[in-house]
């Protein structure tokens, strides 16, 4: 009887653990350790940029929570002037069950409300990073979210959230992907990516990705920005 009633015990707490447990929580302290992590970053713009992901600038704004440079970025350098912007952010390989939330912070500079945009997606396909070749592509992912119809909010971070439900249980990757032309984008920030499910879910690398790319030099059509200053908002 008493084995029976901690049987019964240990079932209740596994299944109390398994509701809104974290499955992946990312505050890009380092975003040089991503890769190292899991995650996979690919910037498909046409023509690509001297930028891809990069660790924040605290000058442009600082982050949702811990350091001032604690979270990932990316800026209109994606691409080149009269370029289309598709940069990828992917998380590491999730199992997730049916009832999966994503929710994460974003935000743009204060002094410039242009247009970034950003879109969430999903692939069901195991460990595939295929975001398609170019700006125009997305290879294994589908859309599932667009903030694409205002600004991003620019004099305070915003939290958003994703319902995962719709993709029922999968093993899989999401990703942020940052778009839209040259003229219309300036900079953006994420930070705070958090993914919880509430039945049977397990990660398979518990945080990060990488990224330590960087500035390689403008190309001769490209605003002339210094190897310093590729990071900042627009002037």
């Amino acid at each position: 009887m008493f084995k029976h009633a901690m049987g019964l015990c240990a079932l209740f707490l596994s299944i109390g653990a398994a509701q809104a447990a974290p499955v992946l929580n990312e505050g890009f302290d380092d975003v040089s350790a991503l890769a190292a992590q899991g995650w996979s970053l690919q910037n498909n713009s046409t023509p690509v940029g001297v930028t891809g992901w990069f660790q924040g600038n605290p000058i442009v704004f600082s982050a949702a929570g811990g350091a001032p440079d604690a979270y990932i970025a990316a800026n209109y350098n994606n691409t080149v002037e009269g370029g289309l912007i598709s940069n990828w952010l992917l998380t590491p390989v999730l199992q997730l069950g049916a009832d999966g939330l994503l929710s994460f912070a974003y935000r743009g500079p204060s002094e410039f409300p242009f247009f970034d945009l950003l879109e969430i997606y999903a692939s069901t396909r195991g460990d595939s990073t295929d975001v398609g070749n170019g700006a125009g592509t997305t290879g294994d992912f589908v859309l599932l979210a667009s903030l694409t119809t205002e600004p991003l909010p620019t004099s305070a971070w915003r939290t958003q959230e994703v319902d995962l439900s719709v993709l029922g249980s999968f093993t899989g990757r999401l990703g942020f992907r940052y778009t839209g032309t040259d003229f219309h984008a300036n900079y953006i920030g994420l930070d705070n990516v958090v993914v919880t499910a509430s039945q049977g879910t397990v990660p398979e690398p518990s945080s990060l990705a990488l990224w330590a790319g960087g500035l390689l030099g403008l190309a001769a059509m490209r605003r002339r920005v210094s190897a310093r200053d590729a990071r900042f908002a627009r002037p």
